[in-house]
Formats: structure tokens, C-alpha cells, sequence
């Protein structure tokens, strides 16, 4: 049987763990949820948050909390994104404290800092490679 991938709500055939993932709009520009799973002795629990920016697009926050037998630690990520009938944009960027286990990666594997950017970028019938 499928399970659900957390990471965005979608049922993924290849994860061995348990997940779940709950998300509720509190209104046409709020919503809110949690995001859960486990694997190997390793588990995180996630709230997250999104709202739109009026006209300027929608943001999210995400708070997680992870565990695992070598310790327990904490990640925020939040992200902006734009999209309008002219172009599209988005800034996310995500630190994890250094004991912070994901269930899904290998602990050799956790990242600490990320930051991702994509610039205004035409949208619509033009075609853009970065």
C-alpha cells in the first residue's frame, strides 16, 4: 500500500515508513497544517504555515522538530514565491541545527544551510533556461 510522502502530501509507493501529512485553509489566504514520518529509529514532526502576501505572492514557514537515537535538533525553512501572467520568482531558504535528523536522509547526508533563489523568470509562451 502507498504511503503518504510528507514532504507534500502525496502518496509515494516507495516509502517504507509511516508518514502523515494534515493541512487545513483557514481561509482563501491562510493555511495551516502538519507533516509527520519516521523511518529507521528516525522521525521529525513538522507545523507549517502559508499565507498570501496580498498581491505579492504567498509565503510559508516551516518548523521542524527531529529525532533519532544520536539526538534531537530543529529546522526552520521559510519561502516566498510570485507568479503572475508575466513572470515568476521564488526565495526559500532552510537551517537545520547541526543534531537535526530527517527521517527520509541518512544522517551522513543532512544539509545545514540552504538557500535557493530563482529570479524573475518570463512565464506563459516563453521558454527560459537558468
Amino acid at each position: 500500500m502507498p504511503q503518504l510522502r510528507p514532504a507534500n502530501c502525496t502518496s509515494s509507493p516507495t516509502w517504507p515508513g509511516p508518514a502523515g501529512c494534515y493541512r487545513r485553509g483557514l481561509s482563501d489566504a491562510r493555511t495551516r497544517g502538519v507533516l509527520g514520518e519516521a523511518l529507521d529509529h528516525r522521525s521529525n514532526l513538522v507545523p507549517t504555515a502559508s499565507w498570501r502576501v496580498g498581491t505579492w505572492g504567498v509565503a510559508s514557514a516551516e518548523a521542524s522538530w527531529g529525532s533519532s537515537p544520536d539526538g534531537s535538533g530543529t529546522a526552520l525553512a521559510l519561502a516566498h514565491s510570485f507568479s503572475s501572467p508575466g513572470f515568476a520568482s521564488s526565495l526559500a531558504r532552510r537551517t537545520e541545527a547541526r543534531d537535526h535528523p530527517r527521517a527520509g536522509v541518512a544522517e551522513s547526508q543532512n544539509r545545514r544551510h540552504d538557500l535557493t533563489a530563482t529570479p524573475p523568470l518570463p512565464a506563459g509562451g516563453h521558454s527560459t533556461a537558468v
